[in-house]
């Protein structure tokens, strides 16, 4: 959000669904939505969590992402969603087979995220010497 000029009015292409999985203690809370999800490797944070400024992930793990709420504030429902806006959209985008493609609020279509999976296989085309 930050690197998106308030003057020019625009708005996150890509969101991340994430749901909120546990309260582990203190003012944390936890999601589904690790660095296998969200790219880390523009830094931590690796997201922003839409319409909440004031909850701030915090150094994921594989599968989960931990965010601080501040204190006195509500903490989540579990299972309620999180909108999670990445820093880095490009490998984040490439760990889904699929996207939906959401206009007014309603879901359009659902396209097949195709550049994921484009590693094919060495085939051999002759044989390998032996030796």
């Amino acid at each position: 959000m930050q690197q998106l000029p308030r003057e020019y009015k625009y708005r996150p292409a890509v969101l991340v669904v994430a749901r909120v999985v546990s309260h582990p203690g203190g003012n944390i809370i936890t999601c589904d939505a690790g660095h296998k999800t969200l790219s880390v490797d523009s830094g931590v944070p690796n997201c922003e969590v839409l319409g909440h400024t004031d909850l701030k992930p915090m150094k994921p793990s594989e599968e989960h992402l931990p965010i601080a709420v501040p204190q006195g504030a509500a903490l989540p429902v579990i299972g309620s969603f999180l909108y999670l806006v990445p820093k880095h959209v490009c490998p984040t985008v490439n760990n889904f087979d699929d996207a939906l493609l959401i206009h007014a609020g309603k879901i359009e279509s659902v396209e097949r995220v195709t550049a994921r999976g484009r590693e094919y296989p060495l085939v051999a085309t002759t044989a390998v010497a032996s030796g």
